[in-house]
């Protein structure tokens, strides 16, 4: 594949011979009038400028460049030795089939770190120990959240916003080293990209086949960075002054997602009108995404809309007006209203959390509480055990029976700790438990411990779980009147006798025995038991009076609201009698003066 002219030079014979891009040690590029092959017709400048221009008049003379002719793409590479920093530049110009001749440049600049390790270890060693810090931490990371999601489940780690954020920079991260390790492998694989020959001016280095993937970590970089700095806002929602606008942003992210998809299509219409009624006439509007942009920075005002009326076009005016209606009127009041909702609905939820603890733990930190409790834990001091003797209680004060407790205190403490048990029962499986003083409790454990008693029915809660239920739910400190766990257990508490029948029994012999003795005996007299029998035949007629009286009374109450209903139901008539009689009188007066 040869298009040489029968006395073509010598030394500019083979320049004028096709060849694969493997030999042309090029890349693709991409212009405006498509993308053009590694492959081709290649010539390389000698370093003598007397030689250049020699080969130069010689392929000028000779027609290297013709009417078949379509791209001439220009490479060089500069090295600055002082910042071991390398350029390469890359000329392209294109022949259009309009007769157009339209340039593009690209440049891109690289460190000479990014070709070899070698080289990062031997030029900057911080840095090289500062990327094998990082990617230490990001395997330890990868490796925590990697068990979070086999102990929690799929589904719930990802119902969480912040945990798939977590995850997308893990996803980033990874595909940066793959990135780096790929241009690495090329760089050695590569005899004239090797360190020492970086400056020997005599060869050509094809950066170029390294700029992709070296463009390619650079965006990936730039993502892992946003990512990273997004992830600053999970911390930022354990503060009482950010937490408000982070869950803001947490709720709005669907509500948003939906406007978007809304504005989106609102703005590819505008774009498609745009691109077809003055992608001829206006060079800003000659491509579909240049409009698309076009309509995004008319928000701000960025955009000469000077160009568009200039056409003296009808469509330029209706479709400003109608742009201003749909985008300015109509969409960002729907974007406001969206933002104050959702805010709303969270300064509300707030505001009853708040109501709903004591006021001094509503405005405590967790961060700063959980600082607090490690710090005590460092130097040994525990915090729960340091409660005072009055608010502890005596040792047989500890537990109370379910039953005792009002109904509404029963159900709930039943409904939290059930709760709990399944919960752990979810996240650690059948088999589950937590370490407790070094030993494994599993949950039929924590279940025997948590509801323990003598026998079927006889169900127990410790002051600690009934104080921290108090302290959780506003409503039950309300309807008891106490806030003291220990002040509840006091007061539904009944102290553990003897078995009442078994006394029962007991004192039926005593009696019976006793009732033997004194039949034995012939100078007994019962008038004790006349007089008793007189008491109980007293009592009897008195309870007899009592229930009576009680019975009359219903009977008079049930007599009075019989007599009640009935007077209501004739009041009732009687108003309406009186609004038919108005109504009439209203309409006589109306004709009289209407004639």
């Amino acid at each position: 594949k040869s298009y040489d002219e029968r006395w073509t030079p010598t030394q500019v014979e083979h320049c004028y011979t096709w060849h694969p891009s493997n030999i042309t040690d090029q890349v693709d590029m991409y212009g405006s009038g498509g993308l053009y092959p590694g492959d081709g017709f290649v010539m390389d400048v000698p370093l003598s400028l007397v030689e250049a221009d020699s080969q130069l008049s010689d392929l000028q003379t000779w027609h290297w460049i013709d009417q078949a002719t379509r791209a001439v793409i220009v490479e060089l590479n500069t090295l600055n030795p002082n910042v071991n920093m390398i350029t390469n530049i890359r000329l392209l110009f294109e022949f259009l089939p309009s007769g157009q001749i339209r340039a593009t440049t690209n440049v891109f600049a690289f460190r000479t770190i990014w070709l070899s390790l070698s080289v990062m270890m031997d030029d900057d060693l911080p840095l090289f120990v500062y990327h094998v810090a990082i990617v230490a931490l990001f395997s330890v990371w990868s490796s925590y959240v990697f068990w979070t999601i086999k102990k929690t489940g799929p589904v719930t780690w990802f119902s969480y916003m912040w945990n798939v954020v977590d995850l997308v920079g893990i996803l980033l991260f990874v595909t940066l080293c793959i990135i780096r390790v790929v241009t690495f492998v090329s760089a050695g694989q590569e005899p004239t990209m090797q360190p020492e020959l970086a400056a020997v001016t005599e060869l050509f280095v094809p950066y170029s086949k390294l700029v992709p993937d070296l463009q390619r970590a650079d965006d990936v970089m730039a993502f892992l960075g946003l990512f990273c700095w997004l992830k600053a806002f999970k911390y930022f929602s354990l503060s009482h002054f950010f937490g408000p606008l982070v869950r803001v942003t947490e709720r709005g992210l669907q509500q948003l997602a939906k406007f978007g998809t809304l504005l989106c299509s609102l703005f590819l219409g505008f774009a498609i009108c745009l691109h077809i009624g003055f992608g001829a006439q206006v060079e800003m509007y000659d491509t579909l995404g240049g409009s698309f942009l076009a309509l995004f920075f008319m928000l701000s005002g960025s955009v000469d809309l000077g160009v568009l009326f200039d056409t003296h076009n009808a469509l330029a005016t209706a479709l400003f007006a109608i742009y201003v209606v749909l985008i300015y009127f109509v969409l960002f009041n729907l974007f406001m209203a969206v933002i104050l909702d959702v805010h709303m609905l969270v300064q509300i939820e707030q505001a009853g959390s708040g109501q709903g603890a004591k006021a001094g733990e509503a405005r405590k930190n967790p961060m700063l509480l959980f600082l607090f409790t490690y710090w005590h834990k460092l130097k040994g001091i525990v915090l729960i055990g340091n409660e005072p003797e009055a608010a502890v209680g005596f040792p047989d004060e500890q537990f109370i029976n379910l039953n005792l407790l009002p109904g509404i205190v029963r159900s709930r403490l039943m409904q939290k700790i059930d709760n709990a048990i399944g919960t752990l029962e979810e996240l650690e499986g059948p088999g589950a438990g937590v370490r407790q003083g070094g030993q494994l409790q599993t949950v039929e454990t924590l279940k025997q411990k948590w509801w323990s008693g003598e026998g079927e029915g006889e169900e127990y809660v410790s002051r600690v779980q009934l104080q921290r239920c108090l302290d959780q739910d506003a409503d039950l400190r309300e309807l008891l009147g106490m806030e003291r766990a220990i002040d509840v257990i006091r007061r539904f508490r009944v102290d553990q006798g003897p078995d009442p029948y078994d006394q029962i029994s007991r004192l039926q012999d005593a009696v019976f025995s006793k009732l033997d003795l004194l039949e034995k005996d012939d100078g007994v007299k019962f008038e004790e038991a006349e007089t008793l029998k007189m008491v109980a035949v007293g009592l009897s007629e008195a309870l007899t009076d009592v229930q009576n009286a009680w019975r009359e009374e219903l009977t008079n109450c049930l007599e009075s609201a019989a007599t009640l209903s009935e007077g209501l139901i004739q009041l009732t008539k009687r108003l309406e009698r009186v609004q038919l009689n108005f109504n009439k009188i209203e309409s006589d007066v109306s004709n009289q003066y209407g004639k």
